[in-house]
């Protein structure tokens, strides 16, 4: 590789890229890897400022680096079904943003955007008084009298828990609070917060897991698999370009389809089972609808293979992580389908989106997690959990706990306030090889990982205690979810197979 070639990959782009996509590359890369952002822990920090000085020198390098002129590469043949315009947004935000925002949609009567902002100030904060009382305002606007009712509220209890400590801190002088709350209005202990109590999670009960059934009809490797909502079928990608529907009673296929030249590397159903998404190394997205068993578009915009696909709950916003850096956001529901990408310096490998859809988050080659404000592909904050690759996340079904798995086989748990603090709560180590996928029990009360090392592990993730270890698959398990009551388990491999795993009491 020559050192022009070099610079291109530091920042994220093929070469000839332009002078354009040039900067905004070593824009979004800077504010990604700015030392500031990882004050909490030197080692980072130091690790991030000699990142910044490779971008820096390849930036440098390559402003006014202009090659020779290449003639121009026919498009794809599925070009035509969808936009080529991409536009890309790069903007760290927080919680007085999306407030400032709010307001300023809500002057001008935008009220259903206002709703979004002043949502998004609550979860970065969730003791925001204003935003709280502003959202009952657009609620109210919108006649949502009882959303009103509840953000008002809400504003009046945070306004007297705020005067009350106030007291508390007059009352007691300069004699520091036995438990002084965090910056930033977050209250959370493992998962929970002021706005959010819940009680602690009960630990799973104590079965014993085997598999009883063993799918096979793929004639190459098993790279992704998904579930109905309704647990009735299972759908399949493989590196035989092929997707497959099982017939989950009888264990059959009923159906196939071959419309990929190349090998399946992603899928992604929707939550309510009617639109599939497929990714391959073909470089391009199909969109499915399977109630109609056909195929609505194919979506054209990365430069390389799919590594990861999610819906949003609602099934109108698509993620995609590509290998070709970008983070694509693909709006549904308009006629024309532009996608919003965020570049980053390495391959994505694994997107997830939280129960609401509010938040978006990615997992990179360069080991940091992103977030994403889900409706627009803001950059909300980077993270560092990892020494390696981050190849799977997971989030938990109530939101409050996510997990992300790395390619040397650890583990990190997260509560929902890592968002602020930066840190992961525990760190899982069992894997001896990547932890390819992850997944929590529909009850949140276990995750599932699964590993290059064939193995799927079990975990509490509440104290990290880890309760099984399912062996039976002869190569590297890629994919893993579970059934809609959390006692059955699948796994797909790359041995060709989908192994069923099912839980029983402990005798």
């Amino acid at each position: 590789m020559n050192s022009m070639q070099r610079y291109y990959e530091i920042l994220g782009l093929q070469p000839g890229a332009s002078p354009a996509e040039v900067k905004q590359a070593y824009r979004s890369l800077a504010k990604t890897w700015h030392p500031d952002r990882f004050s909490h822990d030197p080692t980072l920090k130091r690790q991030a400022e000699e990142k910044l000085k490779d971008i820096n020198e390849a930036y440098r390098q390559l402003k006014d680096y202009h090659p020779a002129a290449k003639p121009p590469e026919p498009a794809p043949a599925a070009a035509s079904q969808a936009a080529t315009r991409t536009t890309v947004s790069a903007k760290p935000t927080n919680a007085e943003f999306w407030y400032n925002r709010g307001a300023e949609n809500a002057q001008q009567g935008r009220y259903k955007d206002a709703l979004d902002d002043f949502s998004m100030a609550i979860r970065l904060n969730p003791t925001y008084v204003e935003a709280y009382r502003y959202r009952g305002f657009a609620y109210s606007m919108l006649g949502f009298e009882l959303g009103a009712e509840s953000d008002l509220n809400k504003a009046k209890v945070l306004e007297r828990e705020r005067q009350q400590a106030a007291e508390t801190v007059r009352s007691k002088g300069d004699r520091p609070a036995a438990n002084p709350a965090p910056k930033n209005g977050w209250n959370w202990s493992w998962g929970k917060s002021a706005r959010k109590p819940s009680p602690q999670t009960p630990p799973p009960p104590s079965t014993v897991w085997s598999y009883d059934q063993t799918f096979q009809d793929h004639h190459d490797g098993i790279t992704a698999i998904a579930i109905s909502r309704d647990g009735k079928f299972l759908v399949s990608g493989s590196r035989d370009a092929t997707v497959k529907f099982w017939n989950l009673r009888t264990g059959a296929v009923f159906h196939t389809l071959a419309k990929h030249d190349l090998p399946i590397t992603a899928i992604a159903l929707s939550l309510d089972g009617q639109l599939l998404a497929t990714g391959s190394e073909d470089y391009t997205i199909k969109l499915w609808d399977l109630k109609q068993g056909s195929l609505l578009r194919a979506l054209t915009g990365h430069s390389r293979s799919i590594s990861a696909l999610a819906f949003s709950p609602n099934h109108r916003i698509l993620i995609s992580g590509g290998q070709d850096g970008q983070v694509g956001f693909w709006n549904l529901t308009t006629s024309r389908i532009t996608p919003t990408f965020q570049r980053q310096g390495s391959p994505i490998l694994a997107v997830a989106l939280t129960p609401d859809g509010q938040i978006a988050m990615s997992g990179s080659q360069n080991h940091i997690l992103t977030l994403y404000q889900a409706r627009t592909g803001e950059l909300l904050r980077s993270l560092l959990g990892h020494a390696t690759e981050i190849n799977s996340i997971a989030i938990s079904p109530d939101g409050h706990l996510f997990a992300t798995g790395g390619a040397d086989g650890t583990i990190q748990v997260w509560a929902e306030s890592a968002i602020v603090t930066d840190k992961p709560a525990r760190s899982l180590a069992g894997h001896s090889g990547a932890v390819k996928s992850l997944a929590f029990s529909p009850d949140g009360r276990i995750l599932a990982s699964a590993g290059s090392d064939r193995t799927i592990q079990l975990w509490n993730p509440i104290n990290g205690d880890q309760l099984s270890i399912l062996t039976g698959h002869t190569n590297s398990v890629n994919s893993i979810v579970f059934n809609p009551d959390g006692h059955i388990l699948f796994s797909g491999s790359t041995d060709k197979t989908i192994k069923r795993w099912r839980s029983l009491p402990m005798p």
